[in-house]
């Protein structure tokens, strides 16, 4: 019967040689060197991400100025809170729509889009105060 103690931990009369160590030692500082972060790199790499989080900062804000006005519906039992909370998703949800929309047309090369989207526009309205009118 073999003794499995002898398969896990080396017996210390078993010599190392010293090229074990060394390999080990590289392979250690070559791994300890790839998972070193390179400051650098990574603000190169994630420099939208941090334009990102600089504009995110005023809706931050926004948006606690809005959880205190809901913790104080809450508070005085006005029984706010739930419309409060779809006008504020229903908002951000409309207005990220139309921020990416006006980015993609902005964004071309073609001025085809920019006045495709102002003609749009104008024929909304339009159509929008005739209903007015009858309604």
């Amino acid at each position: 019967m073999s003794n499995w103690s002898s398969l896990i931990y080396p017996s210390p009369l078993i010599p190392h040689s010293e090229d074990d160590d060394k390999t080990k030692k590289l392979r250690e500082t070559e791994r300890n060197r790839d998972m070193d972060l390179k400051w650098d790199d990574f603000f190169n790499d994630y420099e939208w991400l941090i334009v990102f989080l600089k504009g995110m900062v005023k809706p931050a804000a926004a948006l606690v100025v809005v959880l205190l006005a809901v913790i104080l519906s809450y508070s005085q039992n006005l029984s706010l809170e739930g419309e409060m909370i779809y006008s504020v998703s229903r908002s951000f949800l409309q207005l990220s729509v139309i921020g990416f929309v006006l980015q993609f047309i902005f964004n071309q090369e073609n001025s085809g889009w920019i006045i495709l989207a102002y003609l749009f526009m104008v024929s909304f309205n339009q159509t929008q105060d005739l209903l007015l009118c009858f309604f």
